[in-house]
Formats: structure tokens, sequence, C-alpha cells
């Protein structure tokens, strides 16, 4: 027999509403031959939720209750899932109707090699003008997939069906639950294996368009409000590396402009010329620097070799230094 661990706590005026919307997925997975086990209908402990968890391991979860960025609530006060034991999300496929969860905690279970995370990357809301039309569609995902559809296929589905009672409500004379209703679908996501989260972040859609999703979640994406923080912190650490990597810059672009000045007459024009074909001990000067063709050469050709590879070292340093700061800070934003 398969099983599903639902949670649904109650405890204030929207979870009365979500319970209730649970009842229905409760009956959802019982006629599909399910053992359910039901936990909520009050304030529901961590404990409780991971002692489920652990004990019937790759079985759906479903959480329908209030949510944050990076938890699963079970109370006003304790999370029952969040970044600690998101791990225990690994290899279930999980269904959410809560609030942003999608947005950190959801990556985060994908990155855990969930089979699946459902849910929204932005508040959820409803009215009490719409209720029946709001739980039609909150437990749709979970109905389709029952059906033996794909989550992608769930996903379009219940999109399709936001949008039929969306236009219901405007008919009804219902603008305000329309609108918020189709808000919420613009909120759903759904991911598993072939659907990778996305980002709105350029430096996250840079990382996973060259390295893969994969690869590409793995880099931090420090929000900008934390680099500044960093930079107050650790002002002249971060200074000094930053001029150290426009100063090996500098270097490198020069080195280059004065090769060239070598370069170019013998290829583009009559330029340098000698009786025995080189012109190495031909005086040279830049400025105030009197050498000679090859000493300026090899001078200049061995800046070039170690400022090119110089500020790609500098730069790796100084990356990996502010990704360990941001950790200790313990503000690394995966949006």
């Amino acid at each position: 027999m398969s099983v599903a661990v639902l949670v649904a706590p109650k405890f204030d005026s929207a979870t009365e509403y979500s319970y209730n919307w649970s009842r229905e997925a409760k009956a959802l997975l019982e006629d599909k031959g399910y053992k359910v086990i039901d936990i909520g209908g009050q304030r529901v402990s961590r404990t409780k939720v991971e002692e489920a968890l652990k004990q019937n391991s790759n079985v759906l979860y479903i959480h329908m209750n209030h949510g944050s960025e990076d938890a699963h609530w079970g109370s006003e006060e304790e999370a029952v899932i969040n970044l600690e034991n998101v791990a225990l999300l690994s290899g279930r496929e999980t269904y959410c109707m809560n609030c942003l969860s999608a947005k950190k905690l959801g990556v985060e279970a994908w990155k855990n090699k969930a089979v699946a995370y459902w849910g929204y990357v932005e508040v959820f809301t409803f009215t009490t003008e719409a209720l029946e039309e709001f739980r039609e569609f909150v437990n749709s995902g979970l109905k389709f997939r029952l059906e033996g559809k794909s989550w992608k296929e769930c996903l379009q589905l219940a999109k399709d069906l936001a949008k039929e009672l969306a236009q219901k409500l405007v008919v009804a004379g219902k603008y305000i639950a329309s609108v918020i209703l189709q808000g919420d679908a613009d909120a759903l996501c759904c991911y598993t294996e072939n659907m990778p989260p996305t980002s709105d972040c350029a430096f996250r859609r840079l990382a996973i368009s060259v390295f893969g999703p994969k690869l590409g979640w793995k880099f931090p994406s420090p929000r900008l409000e934390t680099l500044k923080l960093l930079y107050k912190a650790k002002p002249k650490t971060l200074a000094f590396l930053v001029f150290l990597i426009i100063s090996l810059t500098v270097v490198h672009f020069f080195s280059q402009w004065q090769l060239d000045i070598i370069v170019c007459p013998p290829v583009w024009s009559s330029g340098w010329s000698h009786p025995i074909g080189r012109y190495a001990d031909d005086y040279f000067q830049c400025w105030i620097w009197k050498t000679t063709v090859g000493e300026a050469y090899d001078v200049l050709f061995f800046l070039n070799f170690a400022s090119f590879y110089g500020t790609i070292i500098i730069f790796a340093i100084m990356l990996g230094w502010i990704i360990s700061q941001i950790r200790k800070m313990g503000k690394i934003n995966v949006n």
C-alpha cells in the first residue's frame, strides 16, 4: 500500500481554511488506496513530522499551512521542515500549499535530490468570497498526479485550471478574487530532475547557462545588501583585493600596448630594420624607461603573462574570500 504523510496544522484563522482544504486532499489519497499519516488539526511539532518522514522514506509528503522562503511551519514558532532538515525531502515527492517555500527551501530540496517539489515562490493569497475556487485550484495538482499525469503535465493543467476559474470569477463579478487566483497560479512552480529551478539573479542564470543546473546552483548568489555589509565589516581587505585586480589589469593592457608597438612595425610597415635581420639591440624608450628592443620585449612579455594569470588568481582568491565571509554571516541567497 502506498503511503502519504499529510501535515496540516491548525492554529489561526488562515490555517482553519488550509486545514479544511487538506481534508479533500486526504480523501483524494484514500480513494487511490493510500494510507494517509494525518498530522494536523492542531499545532504540530517538528519532532512528530521528522519521525513520520524518517519512518516512511521516499513516500509522498504534503504540507498545507503557513510557509516562508526557508521553512514549512507547524505552529507560530516552530518550523517542521527548514534548511537544517531539508535532506528529509530527498528521494520523495513534496506537495505544498504554503507561502514562498519554493523560493529557497524548494531549491534546496531539489539540490538534495527530491523527486519533485510543488510549491509557490510568492505569498499564497485567497479570499473568502471564492473559497471553493481556491480549494479546487490548491488540490488540482495532487488530483492530476494521482490520475497518473507527469509533474510537468500537472503544472500546466493546474495553471490552465486557474485561468478557467479566474474567468469564472470575473463572470460572477468577483474581480479581486480572480486577480488573486491568477497571481497564485503565476507563483506556482514545480521542480523535478527535468524541470530545474530558475532564478531572477543574473549571476545565477549565467552560472546555470554555462555549467548547467546541477553545477550552476552550487554557486552562491549573495544579496547586494550582504555585499554592503561585507564591505562595512572588511573594507580594507576588500579594497586591497580590488586594488590588486585593477593594478594587474592596468599592467596587462600596458604590456599589450607596448608589445604591439614592438611587433607591429616589422609586420605592417618598414618599421625596424637591421642589416642582419634582427633588431633586439636597437634603442627603445617608453616615457622614462630607456632600454633595448630585446630587453623591452622580454620584460613586457613577462608582465603580460604574469598580469593575466595574476588577475585570474587574485579574482579567484577574492571570490573565495567573499563566499567564505558571506557564509560566516549566514546570508547566502539562492534565488
